[in-house]
């Protein structure tokens, strides 16, 4: 049984509609699903100037369709140590799928003191199409450009800072 609009008045859409066959003009945009995941807890480091994955804080994600987006917001909780030294200690934290770095964020502090925390809060964000319906694991890596430089670090009074991505399917 077809559907006729008579009037301009509309349809009332509190009642029951069977559909065949496909329906336009409705549109995408509509949130699938919402995977996150937090890191919280002693700091990761590294003196390293090569990407390294940080440990315990990958997000996965399965598309239900090629065609879906996925929105992935970051917050990343940063640590750099003061070295007493005039060159602040100063890294990058990258997002990657394991394969193409997507977004990447540096981070300088200013330091002037000798093993002093110098803590920043970062955020990413990347929308973004993986044209598949296989598991998509999204983590963060980090290096330090010079000093030592962290996540998930800790101020003076020990309180975790948190990390967390969020990855939000979205209908295309």
């Amino acid at each position: 049984m077809a559907l006729i609009k008579a009037r301009s008045r509309g349809i009332n859409l509190a009642d029951n509609f069977a559909f065949t066959g496909t329906i336009t003009g409705a549109g995408g945009g509509k949130v699938l699903q919402v995977v996150t995941v937090n890191k919280t807890g002693n700091s990761q480091n590294t003196t390293s100037s090569s990407y390294a994955d940080v440990t315990n804080l990958t997000a996965n994600i399965t598309p239900s369709a090629t065609s879906s987006y996925l929105l992935v917001n970051v917050q990343v909780s940063t640590q750099n140590f003061g070295n007493n030294s005039t060159t602040a200690p100063h890294g990058r934290v990258s997002l990657t799928d394991g394969s193409t770095n997507f977004v990447e964020c540096s981070v300088y502090h200013y330091t002037g003191s000798n093993n002093h925390y110098h803590l920043g809060t970062q955020f990413m964000q990347h929308y973004y199409n993986p044209n598949t319906t296989s598991q998509v694991s999204l983590k963060l890596q980090l290096l330090a450009d010079s000093g030592r430089f962290g996540v998930f670090g800790e101020d003076d009074q020990q309180t975790i800072k948190p990390t967390t991505i969020t990855v939000m399917e979205i209908s295309a």
